[in-house]
Parts: C-alpha cells; structure tokens; sequence
C-alpha cells in the first residue's frame, strides 16, 4: 500500500528518497530521516542499519504513541574493538558484537539486529514488571495490610481486654466486700444471740442472789431479837424452805457456743483465677466428651483397640486382663477375662493378637491366643517392658537389667530392641553404665525417622519424652515445663497422630500435651474441664477420636473406672 501527503486539498504520493520514482514509500529511518521503499529497505540501508544502529519503523508508526516500537538503544562501544560500536546481536554466542567481531568470530552464526533483540529484551522487562507488580508487589502490599488490620486488632483487643479487667476489678472489689460485710454480719449476729442468753441467764442468777440476800439478812436480823416466837416461825419457814429448795444448777456451757472462726483460703493463681477470671485462649484446641463407657474395672492402665467396638484393657493392682465390647448403652460387656495377669504394656499384632510384657521381672514378651498365654520371645537375661508394634509390623521393645531400676551401676543396661517378622533382634538403642541418657522406658512410639519414648526417672514416675533417631541420636528431650503444670510430669502414655504430632496424657496433672514434631509444645488441655480425672492410657482410633483410659485413686472404696471416648480435633 503506497502512502500519500495532502498538499491544499490534493494527496500526492510519497517517493522514496534513495531511488528515483519509487511511491512504494512504507518505511522510515529515524536516524536519517530518509523515506524508502520496500526494496531500498532490504537492499540499501542494511548497511548503514547495522553500522549506525539506525531505526528503520513503518511510517503508520511514525507519530504515534507505541513507545515500544521507536525505544531505540544507546550507541555502546565494543569491549574488544574499543573504536567501533556494537552493531548485531548474536544469537548462537548470546553477546552483542561489532562489524570487526562479526567478520573474525561470527561467521554462520545465527545473527538478529540490535534493536529486534533490545526491543523484544524491553517488552520482555516490561512483561516481568508486570509479572512482578501482580505476581509479588500487589501480594506484599496485601500482606502488609493483612499485618497492619492485625496490629490494629491487637491493640483494640488489648484495650478491651484491659477495659473489662478494670471493670471486673471494680466488680469483683465491691463484691468482695459485700462478702466481707455478710460474714461479718452473720458474727455479729452470733455474738447478739449469745449475748442475749448470757445476759438472760445472768438476770436469772441475779434475781437468785437477790432472794437468797433477802433470806440472810431476815434469818440474821430474827436471830438477833430476844422474841421467841417471831423466832421460832423465821426458823420454821427457813426449814421449810431449805427442805423444799433445789439444788442450785451449774450453768451449761453448750448453750454458750462459741463463735465461729474464720479461716482465709490460700490466695493462689487457681483461686484467684476462679473467682476474678482468666484469659481464655481461643487458639485451644477444642476438646469434647463423645461418651462415657462403665469399665466394671477398678482401672485402666493399659488399653488396645481390637476391632470395632472391641477392646483390651489392663488393670495392674487387681491383676485383671479383659478383652471387652462397648455398647450404645455406654456400658460394656465382657468377652474374656483373665486374672493374674498384671501387665506391664501391650500391644496388638498385625493378626490382632495380644502380645504383652508383665511385672515381676520376667524374661519374656508373651503373647494371647484364644484363651492361652503362651511365650512369644525371650529376651534373657534382660527384662521386656514397653512395647509397640509400628504400622509395617515391626516389634520395638524396652529391656533393662535385673539390678535396680532407678539406681545404676556400671553394669546396667538399657536398650531398645527391635524384632523382625522372624523374631530377629536387633539393637537400635543401647545404654550402658551410670549414662544418663535413658533410665527406664515405660512406653515407645514409632515416628518418621525416629522414636518417641516415655524415660520414667523416679519411683513416683515423674519422668520426660524423648525423641531418638533411628541414626541412634538423641533429637529432643520435652520434661512438661512449659505447660503451666501444679504437680510433677508423670507422662503414662502417648500416641502419634497421624499428622506427626505427639500426645501424652499427664496423669497428676489431668491434663494432655500436644507436642509437635520437634518437641516444642503446641496446647496444653485440662481434662479436669470434662471431669476425667488421672489420665494413665489412651489410644486414637480415628482422626479426631481418641479412647483415655483413668487410674482411680487409693481409696479405701473400691470404684469402677470409667473409660473415655473424646472427639479431638485438629490433631
């Protein structure tokens, strides 16, 4: 398409400048100002294109706004030819290069003209800024107004927070003294009512006084007279009436009771938190009671999930083992029943099959089949106590010397030993001597790469979680000091969540702890809240339900242990 100019009214067209009669005008160089036609484009001015740098454009371009299309690059000089400027791009060498370059070291290169490439680098820089702007900038602005509405919520909650404390102050002041004028009230009430019988038995006293006076100085003034008769009828009636008198009665001091003493209760964190509030952390896992099974066990210890409904659970002070069935009527009924088996820890098989350590240091890990126990494994001369069987079927075991548990010698011993599917052991934790490491290992759970382990340390068995690698390091201790705890860490179990979390119930506490991976504690929850009381064992059955066995107290009555079914989210 030949373009035209409009002189007064006419269109004449456009010759090419560097030929003569050619109206085949379409292109223009910047730099030259020159009008050409498409064969002086491709044939003729190349030349002075690629040495100049000049900026051939179509002249429907020329004077409009596409900046893109007229950017032209600097001159730049050749870092090897100081004198020429660079003049090509090279394509196969990725570097801008001179006419000299191009003539020595570029021969057959593929070659494309300096400001194709610095106008497709330029849309291409362009592209990225806009990546840029919409792909990071926009999102760290929007983040950083996700910070500040944070910043700005924090401090509105905290000037609430403080607002509502102040107010409770007031409230919780003015009913504590309130309370204080009740009491002292009801004291003072005592004390009228004791004043008021003593101030009665005292008039009563009095008016005796008076009479018995009256009756002495009579006797006395007739005593005195020399008349015989008024004499002898005094005498008579004071006979008489010493005849008929009673016995003067001591007063009885039961009547007199003594007023009631007061005695301040112990002004510490849990009273003050009961009676003037606490913070509430939203953040707390919610916790919830599903249902409440009677055990007709006067505890659980130690509890495995057969199948379904069916359970194992262990009672250690009555020696009791039952394999038992939950029913809708949050009752259960008995399967088997075993006594004089105190068991020390337990753990199922991929068969189902019940295999478990016990008490008095015996060398062998059994196992239950149908109604027998039979030896599953001896571990002579050392003792079995914890044991687990992980997913892949692999048994873990706890063993430890016959010497004394909590006192070590030189030669004592402890280890975790891990038994094949042919019953092959396999030392994958060993501690010797007076080490300090591990002392006596209640309970083993598998994680990725590691084991988690309960390490009682005194008698009481106030104890920690270890973590140890399977590279048989120590990754982590966790000891329950960060929880805000009343009494001694006495961790009794634990499960591995299917997210990799740790849970452990804290039996003198009533609480749980939630770990995470690397041992840093993640919630805290009291189980007092939901009235289960001496958590000693639990089992998660699915995502969010999880079995809490409790060990009653000693008491002089015998109770049936309850067993717990919880929904536990997030876990």
């Amino acid at each position: 398409m030949a373009h035209s100019m409009s002189i007064r009214g006419a269109q004449i067209p456009l010759q090419c400048q560097l030929c003569e009669g050619s109206t085949n005008v379409k292109w223009k160089c910047k730099e030259c100002e020159l009008l050409m036609c498409q064969n002086c484009t491709e044939k003729i001015h190349p030349k002075f294109k690629m040495a100049d740098m000049h900026h051939v454009v179509e002249i429907k371009n020329v004077g409009t706004n596409h900046q893109d299309q007229f950017q032209k690059p600097n001159r730049a000089k050749c870092k090897i030819h100081i004198s020429q400027d660079y003049c090509i791009f090279c394509q196969t060498c990725d570097e801008l290069v001179c006419p000299s370059c191009l003539t020595k070291s570029h021969q057959k290169h593929d070659l494309q003209e300096i400001d194709e490439i610095f106008t497709e680098d330029v849309k291409s820089l362009k592209r990225c800024n806009t990546e840029l702007k919409n792909r990071f900038l926009d999102f760290y602005e929007k983040e950083i107004e996700k910070i500040e509405k944070i910043k700005v919520d924090n401090m509105d909650q905290l000037q609430m927070v403080k607002c509502k404390l102040e107010k409770q102050e007031t409230k919780f002041m003015s009913a504590l003294k309130s309370f204080k004028q009740t009491i002292l009230e009801d004291i003072e009430n005592k004390s009228s009512a004791k004043e008021s019988v003593a101030s009665t038995a005292k008039s009563t006293i009095q008016e005796n006084i008076v009479d018995i006076t009256n009756k002495l100085d009579v006797n006395t003034n007739v005593a005195n007279t020399n008349d015989i008769e008024n004499v002898h009828k005094t005498a008579k009636n004071a006979r008489k009436w010493l005849a008929s008198a009673r016995e003067p009665v001591s007063i009885d001091l039961k009547v007199f009771k003594k007023l009631p003493d007061f005695f301040p209760e112990p002004i510490d964190e849990n009273t003050l938190g009961t009676l003037f509030g606490h913070l509430y952390d939203r953040n707390e896992i919610p916790i919830s009671l599903v249902e409440i099974y009677t055990s007709n066990t006067p505890s659980i210890d130690r509890l495995k999930v057969n199948i379904g409904k069916e359970l194992w659970i262990s009672d250690v002070p009555t020696k009791l083992l039952r394999r038992i069935r939950t029913n809708n009527s949050c009752t259960v009924s008995i399967l088997q029943n075993f006594s004089d088996h105190q068991v020390f820890d337990m753990s199922l098989l991929s068969t189902q099959a019940l295999i478990f350590t016990v008490y008095n240091n015996r060398n062998d890990l059994y196992v239950m089949i149908g109604n027998e126990t039979k030896n599953f494994c001896s571990f002579a001369p050392l003792i079995p106590r914890a044991v687990h069987v992980s997913k892949s079927g692999l048994i873990y075991i706890s063993t430890r010397d016959s010497e004394t548990v909590f006192k070590k010698s030189d030669s004592s011993i402890r280890q975790i030993v891990k038994l094949d599917k042919d019953k092959k052991q396999d030392i994958v934790f060993e501690c010797t001597g007076t080490s300090k490491v591990i002392t006596n290992i209640t309970r083993i759970r598998d994680g990725i790469n590691c084991l988690y382990v309960v390490d009682a340390l005194l008698p009481n068995l106030q104890g920690r979680i270890i973590s140890l690698g399977k590279d048989r390091t120590l990754k982590w201790i966790y000891n329950g000091e960060l929880a805000a705890s009343k009494y001694n860490f006495v961790p009794s179990d634990l499960e591995v969540t299917s997210a990799g979390n740790i849970v452990l119930c804290d039996m003198l506490n009533d609480a749980l702890h939630i770990l995470a991976k690397d041992g840093t504690i993640l919630h805290h929850i009291l189980l007092s809240k939901l009235g289960i009381y001496g958590p000693c064992c639990l089992e998660i059955i699915q995502s969010d339900k999880m079995y809490i066995g409790c060990r009653q107290e000693e008491t002089e009555e015998t109770k049936n242990s309850n067993l717990y079914l919880v929904s536990l989210s997030e876990i």
